[in-house]
C-alpha cells in the first residue's frame, strides 16, 4: 500500500521543491523583516485579479504592518507559528482599508497566501446580484 500525502504535506513538498529550484523572490526590507521568500503558485493580481502563493519566513523574520487599499489578503499557516498583531492564529484575513502584519517568527514558518483584487470582487458581486 502506497503512503498518500495529505494536501498540507503536498503543499509543503511543493514549497521546498520551488526553493530547491530557486523559483522564489526575496521580499524587500520595505515589506519584510529579515529573509522572507515569496513563491507564486498561480495568478497575477493585476492581470488575473487574484494571486495564490506562499511566504516562507526564516527564523527571526516577519512581515511589516501594511494596509490593503486595492485588494483583500488571506494568510493561512501551514507550518510553524504565526502571530498577527501579537495574537497567535492559524488564519488571518485583511479586508480593504485594513492593516495587518506577521510578527517575527521563532522558527521556519510557511504561510499560504491568497489575494483578490477589489475590481474582481466587485465584478463577482455584480454577477451574483443578477
Amino acid at each position: 500500500m502506497q503512503n498518500q500525502l495529505s494536501d498540507e504535506e503536498r503543499e509543503i513538498q511543493y514549497v521546498f521543491e520551488q526553493i530547491i529550484n530557486k523559483n522564489y523572490t526575496i521580499l524587500p526590507d520595505t515589506i519584510a523583516i529579515g529573509t522572507v521568500l515569496k513563491i507564486n503558485l498561480e495568478g497575477d493580481l493585476d492581470k488575473d485579479g487574484y494571486e495564490k502563493g506562499y511566504l516562507v519566513l526564516t527564523q527571526n523574520s516577519g512581515i511589516l504592518e501594511h494596509q490593503h487599499i486595492n485588494d483583500i489578503e488571506k494568510y493561512t499557516k501551514l507550518t510553524g507559528t504565526m502571530s498577527v498583531k501579537n495574537k497567535i492564529t492559524s488564519e488571518n484575513i485583511c479586508l480593504i482599508g485594513k492593516k495587518h502584519n506577521i510578527d517575527k517568527v521563532k522558527e521556519l514558518t510557511i504561510i499560504k497566501t491568497l489575494k483578490i483584487n477589489k475590481k474582481i470582487k466587485k465584478q463577482k458581486q455584480y454577477k451574483y446580484k443578477k
